[in-house]
């Protein structure tokens, strides 16, 4: 199936290829259906495309009579129904003269509007178009309208000029002019219920053939407007279009109204003054054939032929409010009409083969531009294979499915990356409440929650407020929260499917109020049991919501809630794990150190409270500003390495014997060897005494052999009491004291028993095999081969360390310890006590601590190290050695100085231990830095309130240690 998939291979090509083929297909399909109609269907489009033209042509040339005309029409009819036509007298007629000039301005194809009353009496206005008006009417330069009022009563005729913003400029009583407007045809027509639109007749004021519009007003007065046809005809003008195209505006009796090309009327003087203007006055034989093939009623197009041409035309009534029937005559040459149709056909053809050439790079573009954002998905996907979340550029699409499936992938990225990031977070956070904050974050983002809760199990029964948060990022107090009770009575349902059925609950406001105090109204409380590994209940996880997003959150989020808080469970059970180790660790390690002090009563609890003063110090180093410190700082893996290495600073006396840490004389073994020489003295005073006795059988003793007898035991006590005496081991030792005790060691008891009777056989070894000879003389202080202890066969030295061992393992020879000349304790029982220290390195070196804290060893085996190099057990320099060493080590001397609970010294005060240190800053064994931080921080003061006697705590004048050279 692989292989025939592989060999298949080469038709999956890019999606833009499949784009590209697809739309050159659709758009060769097109272009040729296209063409093909075009060439078909071309003469009728054209003709319909006509027809429509000559429609709206004829709307058009209505709409602009209308909107050139259609006001004098309006004007007329409101002046004969309104109060004008009632104003008889000349002088009321006076005040709506500015009225009937503003209805001139607002119609400038109108000459003029007159109001003639039956008496004889008329208004007149009139706005002037020429010199000829202007010279007929005699009206001043700047006079743009000029109103006649008329009254037959006295013969008076009266002008008014006015300006161009109608202000009378000039009023003026003239002699009558030869005006009779009763005598003219339109007043005798005028009607009282209808407009009336009079034939064409000759306006003598302007020189020119016109109309006038008229309507009785029910008083008798006539009220018209007078319009020139001039003005018509260059309405009709403004609708041609075309070079051969002309419009014709005539009446019934084929009288001719307008005509759009004024030029060729031809008008006789004869015609002029009759104002009998016809169709045949027109210049241009085309008319007279229109008019004679279209008929009137036809409504549509006819195509015919007039000079060797085909022309198209049509004639369209126009009906006016007069009553007259005026109709419109269209025409326009069929060659100009079609041919610039046929060159729209022509450019559609050569478009369509100019679309065909430039169709496939066209699409091919388009179609990546297309694909641009699928590629980019893919590209995202991958990277999400990859496991790459690197932020890039959205890719935006208007094709839906392309633009969801960018968004789902990009969502998709955030919502991995971000629960990676988490869990990336997580793994590296140690502290449960920060990790928990984490939890929270993340779950409040990705659900849109108002607030999110965690509760831990106290128990099987109990849930606990441990934290809370705000979608805004603020912790909320718990306080105010109370804890869930699984066993109460109202809570059995909750109980049973939380423990149970292990499900997500949802409950409204009312329900999740009883046990969630700040939840709002309008809100809902989703809670998630959180177990462990063993299915025991390790708490809750809620969320707080509006109720309405309840339902699209479980639908679209709830796989991932379950599986944040599945990791939510398995994180807190790994830190509670963990800080279960950590509290077994500790325990155990205060176990051990307690058991190291309770060893030995010299020592009490030097364990204990060494690590105390240690942190109390590297605290104040820490925050610290100033100095030699001000850049010094641990985080908390530090802290956790130093708080376990004061702890096991020690922890390598479990391996000195009892005997060498007590060791209180200088004869003192696992018992103080004392008492068998205190018993060879007894035998030698014994032997003495049966001397003198021996000599004086069967007869009295003479006085001088008990003088002489008691000389002897006066010696041999005063022998044994200055080794008892040199035994203690508390005065300087010199030369004569050593002197003596070899003297001492001349006096020889007699032997009887074998010495290698009852022995072990470890320390029957040490012991030559020649036969024990009866009643040999042995010296009183012996310092025999059988003394000396050798090292064990396994017990390697180790060459990092500058404390070398001795030759013996121990040296139990009278003599040899006896002359030791300060202390109790020899050569190999110093080294013995020193070598705890690398013991300690030792054991802590083979623990497996984690890697951010190797240097537990370094640490903790540095405290008998000094500034100068001349500590033990590596010989380490101030410089080689980890401040928290330092330290400790200073530590180490201040808890040693005054501990109170180490029988064979006294208790130092604090002066007096200070004075001590400064001595030891002076030769360099401790760090003067860290000694001034330790006195002007005020630590020793600290320290010592809380651990030392009263009696110990006297006044310190820090300044006196200070000073240090």
């Amino acid at each position: 199936m692989t292989a025939k998939r592989n060999n298949r291979s080469w038709f999956r090509y890019p999606l833009h290829i499949h784009i590209s083929s697809l739309f050159l297909v659709v758009v060769l399909s097109v272009c040729g259906v296209q063409i093909w109609l075009t060439q078909n269907g071309l003469h009728q489009v054209l003709l319909d495309a006509n027809e429509h033209l000559f429609d709206r042509i004829a709307k058009e040339t209505q709409a602009n009579l209308t909107i050139h005309y259609q006001p004098a029409f309006a004007t007329v009819e409101a002046l004969s129904q309104g109060e004008l036509a009632r104003y008889l007298d000349a002088d009321d007629r006076v005040k709506v003269m500015p009225e009937i000039i503003s209805m001139l301005s607002s119609s400038p194809y109108v000459l003029s509007y007159s109001i003639v009353f039956p008496d004889g009496d008329f208004l007149m206005a009139y706005q002037l178009y020429g010199q000829k008006m202007r010279a007929a009417l005699k009206v001043r330069p700047h006079t743009e309208y000029i109103v006649f009022n008329y009254s037959s009563h006295d013969e008076r005729l009266v002008s008014y000029e006015f300006n161009h913003v109608h202000h009378l400029t000039v009023t003026e009583e003239r002699e009558k002019l030869h005006i009779a407007p009763r005598n003219q045809a339109w007043y005798q027509e005028a009607a009282v219920d209808q407009l009336s639109l009079s034939n064409p007749y000759y306006l003598s004021l302007v020189d020119k053939i016109g109309t006038t519009i008229s309507k009785r007003a029910s008083n008798g007065a006539v009220i018209a407007a007078d319009l020139t046809l001039e003005q018509v005809s260059y309405v009709l003008a403004e609708s041609v279009t075309r070079e051969s195209s002309f419009r014709v505006l005539f009446d019934g009796n084929n009288r001719l109204y307008a005509y759009s090309n004024p030029a060729l009327v031809q008008v006789q003087e004869e015609v002029r003054r009759s104002a009998n203007l016809h169709i045949d006055d027109i210049a241009n034989p085309i008319v007279k054939e229109a008019v004679s093939k279209i008929s009137l009623a036809l409504k549509r197009s006819i195509e015919f032929e007039a000079l060797g041409e085909r022309w198209i035309g049509r004639i369209e009534p126009s009906p006016q409010a007069s009553g007259h029937d005026l109709y419109l005559l269209m025409v326009v040459k069929s060659s100009e009409l079609l041919g610039k149709s046929q060159a729209i056909a022509k450019t559609s053809i050569y478009a369509s083969l100019i679309l065909l050439a430039v169709a496939l790079p066209f699409v091919y573009v388009i179609a990546q531009r297309i694909s641009k954002p699928i590629k980019r998905a893919t590209e995202r996907a991958q990277r999400i294979e990859q496991f790459d979340f690197k932020a890039v550029n959205e890719s935006s699409s208007h094709i839906k499915e392309i633009h969801d499936l960018s968004q789902s992938l990009c969502a998709m990225q955030v919502t991995i990356s971000n629960f990676l990031t988490l869990t990336r977070n997580i793994a590296k956070e140690y502290d449960l409440d920060k990790l928990l904050e984490l939890l929270h974050v993340e779950a409040l983002a990705s659900t849109g929650a108002s607030k999110a809760y965690i509760y831990l199990s106290d128990s099987e029964e109990t849930l606990t407020p441990h934290c809370a948060m705000s979608s805004s990022g603020e912790a909320l107090s718990v306080d105010a929260l109370k804890s869930i009770n699984l066993n109460e009575s109202n809570l059995q349902e909750f109980r049973e499917k939380f423990l149970v059925e292990d499900t997500t609950l949802v409950y409204g406001y009312q329900d999740a109020a009883e046990f969630i105090q700040n939840i709002q109204p309008g809100e809902s409380f989703l809670c998630i049991p959180l177990f462990d590994r063993r299915g025991s209940l390790l708490g809750g996880f809620g969320l707080a919501l509006a109720s309405d997003q309840v339902n699209a959150l479980l639908e679209r989020k709830l796989p991932y809630i379950e599986s944040l808080t599945e990791y939510t469970s398995v994180a807190i059970e790994t830190r509670q794990i963990l800080a279960d180790q950590k509290a077994l660790m500790q325990s155990f390690i205060e176990v051990m150190a307690g058991a190291i002090d309770t060893k030995s009563p010299y020592t009490g609890n030097h364990c204990q409270r060494v690590p105390v003063l240690t942190e109390m110090l590297t605290k104040a180093a820490v925050d610290t500003d100033t100095g030699e410190f001000a850049q010094f700082t641990l985080n908390n893996e530090q802290w956790q390495e130093l708080h376990l290495a004061a702890w096991l600073h020690d922890c390598g006396k479990v391996t000195t014997p009892e005997y060498v840490v007590d060791k209180s004389t200088k004869l003192e073994t696992i018992y103080n060897r004392i008492h068998e020489i205190r018993t060879r003295f007894e035998v030698l005073k014994r032997d003495a005494h049966i001397d003198v006795l021996s000599q004086a059988l069967d007869k009295p003793l003479a006085a001088e052999s008990m003088q002489q007898l008691e000389k002897q035991w006066q010696q041999l006590d005063d022998d044994f009491a200055f080794v008892a005496e040199t035994n203690i081991g508390g005065e300087f030792l010199d030369d004569n004291a050593i002197a003596r005790i070899h003297l001492v060691a001349q006096r020889q008891w007699e032997q009887t028993l074998d010495p290698r009777l009852g022995l072990s056989w470890e320390e029957r070894a040490r012991y030559d095999d020649h036969p024990f000879t009866a009643g040999i003389k042995n010296s009183v202080l012996t310092d025999a081969e059988s003394q000396k202890v050798p090292w064990r066969a396994s017990h390697k030295n180790d060459e990092r360390f500058k404390l070398k061992r001795t030759q013996y393992q121990n040296n139990l020879g009278e003599i040899y310890n006896l002359s030791i000349r300060r202390g109790t304790l020899n050569e190999e029982e110093r080294y013995i006590i020193n070598n705890h220290i690398v013991e300690t390195i030792r054991m802590l070196e083979s623990l497996p601590f984690p890697r951010n804290m190797t240097d537990v060893p370094r640490i903790a085996g540095g405290h008998h190290e000094k500034m100068d190099g001349t500590g033990y057990p590596l010989g380490l320099k101030g410089e080689d050695m980890p401040v928290t060493a330092r330290v400790m080590a200073l530590a180490d001397v201040f808890e040693a100085l005054t501990s109170a609970d180490r029988p064979y010294k006294s208790p130092k005060t604090l002066s007096e231990s200070l004075r001590i240190m400064s001595f030891m800053v002076k030769d360099h064994h401790l760090d003067g830095d860290l000694f001034r931080l330790f006195l002007e921080s005020g630590v020793y003061r600290i320290f010592a309130e809380k651990f030392l006697l009263p009696s110990q705590i006297d006044e310190v004048n820090i300044a006196d240690y200070l000073v240090v050279e």
